[in-house]
């Protein structure tokens, strides 16, 4: 059982990352690095009202802990195959999220087997450097499902943010669960990106939270569809500075 629900995870994260090019094009285009680009806030954010085609809301989703600051990972790796040296991490700043989602429920009028509803969090510094992550959470809506299909989107890799995918089975009306997103443990060839310093030290960084849409699973057909209010500001909180940490909340077990 456990390692059918391992496989599942697996095949949900290729789906998802695929499907959500369609979706994360529309945000941020061609890098995956900060842009300097930052969404309008809502002045008084307003419910996703329902229109033809739109889906109902998934979750309640809440940040409960953000944190920005200098890592404290050193290393250097090692060259097998002719390459050169590799140094770490890829990111000396990294960034870590982490939501409080609580489940909505199943409506009736939508009989998808499985569904996921993604979230556009963006970091944007005082110094004008911004920062965006997307984090998918699913779901079964159809309970005789114990995995995913193996079909799906089989488009290229997606461009844009970078992409974080969970799937929880079988959650029951307003249960609650914690998931992150985060870059702390990505590597790479070259020496790491300064992230949110680009620009020098911030003094300030605010946090942005918009629903981009959905991606459901019928069987074996697969769709995406992005939130129509999807520059409607969910939630929008400013950090706090801590000696050259940059925190929001309390860090949670996981």
């Amino acid at each position: 059982m456990k390692k059918g629900i391992v496989i599942a995870v697996v095949l949900a994260c290729a789906l998802i990352v695929s499907a959500s090019a369609i979706i994360a094009n529309q945000y941020l285009q061609a890098s995956s690095s900060p842009s300097t680009s930052t969404p309008t806030p809502s002045a008084s954010p307003q419910p996703v009202e329902a229109v033809p085609g739109s889906l109902s809301n998934l979750y309640d989703a809440e940040l409960t802990y953000v944190h920005v600051g200098p890592t404290t990972s050193t290393g250097e790796g090692h060259d097998h195959f002719g390459f050169g040296v590799e140094t770490y991490p890829s990111n000396y700043y990294p960034v870590t999220i982490v939501f409080n989602l609580t489940y909505l429920g199943n409506p009736a009028n939508e009989p998808f087997d499985e569904k996921f509803e993604g979230y556009l969090v963006t970091l944007s510094a005082d110094t004008g450097v911004t920062a965006s992550y997307i984090g998918w959470f699913g779901t079964n809506l159809n309970q005789s499902c114990s995995s995913l299909p193996s079909g799906g989107f089989t488009g290229g890799s997606p461009s844009g943010p970078p992409q974080h995918v969970s799937f929880k089975f079988n959650l029951t009306l307003n249960q609650s669960f914690l998931s992150s997103l985060s870059d702390a443990g990505s590597y790479g060839s070259s020496p790491g990106s300064l992230g949110l310093w680009s620009n020098g030290a911030p003094n300030g960084i605010t946090v942005t939270v918009q629903k981009t849409g959905w991606v459901t699973i019928d069987g074996e057909s697969t769709s995406t569809l992005t939130n129509p209010a999807n520059d409607v500001v969910l939630q929008q909180v400013q950090l706090e500075k801590a000696g050259d940490d940059f925190i929001f909340g309390s860090q949670p077990p996981l």
